[in-house]
């Protein structure tokens, strides 16, 4: 915003410049909606990434995508193969940009701030992971053990997010200043940006 037009917002009435807030934000979701019209699902993405909540919105959004493919993934037929081949791979998918933005950004946070001991336990959760996916890849999709295995990937991530969410994040968090915070924002968002 220029000069003349901070100065004609200053004798602007409150209600006025209100409007000009919601008329500038109901702009932004709609260049958004424009963006993800033209690139889907990953457009969708990075259209609402600047309208997204924080580092720790961040996390439990990115949880809640990979539990809703993995659930889905649970919910299908043995006859299914391909469907579940699909799931697997963009659960793989979700799960690696995911693990990399925890990884190169919160993980080394947390031993910064003397947090050393849950980094390690978080990382050994990530391995664990990776060798059910390992193992999901190794098993014929319409053997019984796949659909076993994929609900042990479940059970696994829902205990390593839980953590994460209610415990070990917002401990995190009370040990950062307001502009360290905001910067954790940025630098997720950064190392997310590096794999799309």
């Amino acid at each position: 915003m220029g000069g003349m037009e901070r100065q004609a917002m200053k004798h602007m009435k409150p209600m006025a410049r209100t409007g000009l807030a919601v008329a500038g934000a109901a702009a932004a979701v709609g260049v958004a909606a424009g963006i993800a019209a033209r690139m889907g699902a990953r457009g969708l993405r990075v259209a609402a990434e600047p309208l997204a909540g924080d580092w720790l919105d961040t996390v439990k959004g990115q949880h809640l995508e990979i539990l809703d493919l993995v659930e889905r993934a649970e919910g299908t037929k043995s006859t299914a193969t391909a469907r579940r081949t699909a799931l697997l791979g963009k659960i793989k998918v979700a799960l690696t940009r995911h693990a990399i933005e925890e990884e190169n950004v919160l993980y080394p946070l947390l031993r910064l701030e003397e947090l050393a001991e849950q980094a390690h336990s978080l990382v050994d959760d990530h391995a664990d992971v990776k060798a059910i996916l390992y193992d999901l890849d190794q098993i014929p999709p319409d053997d019984s053990r796949w659909i076993e295995r994929m609900k042990t990937l479940r059970r696994e991530l829902e205990t390593h997010m839980q953590l994460e969410e209610t415990d070990i994040f917002p401990a995190l968090r009370l040990r950062l200043t307001p502009e360290e915070d905001s910067r954790l924002t940025v630098a997720l968002r950064r190392e997310g940006r590096l794999l799309s």
